[in-house]
């Protein structure tokens, strides 16, 4: 999350791929700051918490970041690089798995 404070000025500056565009200025930070701050802290209320929809929240939080991961493949990757691009995939193939996993910790 600190990461998030420090970078802010980056997605501003240089834009965000998001889904085969680049979004830049107020509108990156802010997507930023959802997908890389509010989004992880709601996770972790909800894995604190053991609230039944915190497995849905992070397939779905998650499944953003896949997502725009194979459209990145297709669409920026000579500009962003291929293990830029492949590193994220694969955190977050794991993370995914995990939760699954672990489901029945949230029932």
């Amino acid at each position: 999350m600190l990461g998030t404070v420090m970078n802010l000025p980056n997605p501003n500056e240089n834009g965000l791929p998001l889904f085969s565009t680049f979004i830049d200025g107020v509108a990156a930070v802010s997507f930023a700051v959802l997908l890389d701050f509010i989004g992880p802290v709601a996770f972790l209320v909800a894995l604190w918490l053991r609230k039944p929809w915190a497995p849905l929240w992070a397939y779905a939080y998650l499944g953003i970041f896949v997502l725009n991961t194979f459209v990145a493949l297709v669409t920026v990757s000579d500009t962003l690089g291929l293990p830029q691009i492949l590193i994220p995939l694969v955190v977050s193939a794991a993370f995914l798995a995990v939760i699954f996993w672990k489901r029945d910790y949230f029932a």
